[in-house]
C-alpha cells in the first residue's frame, strides 16, 4: 500500500445501512435490462460505441473488489461495490495526467450508480439513471 493513504481506504469498502439506504435511491434499469452483480462484472473490459479515445482503453474488475483501468494512456483504479440489483459504488484514487487520445471510460467507474447486463456487455449509468457508456468482455490482455 501506498503510504500516503490513510489506512481506512486501503481497505475494501464494507457496503453499511447508510450507503445501502442512498443506493435505493437510484431509478431503475431500463426495460430488457438486469441489474450486473459481481460475478457478471469480474475480468477486463473495454469501451464500445464510441469514437472518442485510444483502443488500448480499458476497465478491470478484480474479485477483491479491486478495479483497475487505462483510458489509453493514464492509469486509474479504486475499489468497487456491486449491490443486488446492480447498484455501484466504486472509489477512485490519483490518476496520472498524461495528455492523448483519451478515452472516458474509467472516469465513468466513479461516477457509476448503476451497472447493467445487456446483450453480454455491461452499461453503466450514472445515479440520475443517465447512460454513461457501454464496456464490452476483452477476450485478450491487449485489443488493437
Amino acid at each position: 500500500p501506498n503510504p500516503d493513504i490513510e489506512p481506512s481506504e486501503a481497505s475494501p469498502p464494507a457496503l453499511t445501512h447508510d450507503i445501502t439506504s442512498r443506493l435505493d435511491l437510484l431509478p431503475s434499469l431500463p426495460a430488457g435490462m438486469r441489474g450486473a452483480t459481481a460475478a457478471d462484472v469480474l475480468g477486463r473490459w473495454h469501451p464500445v460505441g464510441t469514437t472518442v479515445g485510444s483502443p488500448q482503453a480499458y476497465v478491470r474488475f478484480d474479485s477483491d473488489r479491486r478495479w483497475i483501468g487505462s483510458d489509453g494512456c493514464n492509469g486509474w483504479g479504486g475499489r468497487y461495490l456491486i449491490g443486488p440489483a446492480g447498484e455501484m459504488l466504486a472509489f477512485s484514487g490519483g490518476t496520472t495526467l498524461v495528455g492523448c487520445d483519451n478515452s472516458p471510460a474509467p472516469g465513468w467507474i466513479r461516477l457509476t450508480g448503476r451497472v447493467a447486463i445487456s446483450n453480454g456487455e455491461l452499461v453503466l449509468f450514472d445515479r440520475s439513471g443517465h447512460k454513461l457508456g457501454t464496456l464490452a468482455k476483452t477476450t485478450s490482455s491487449y485489443r488493437r
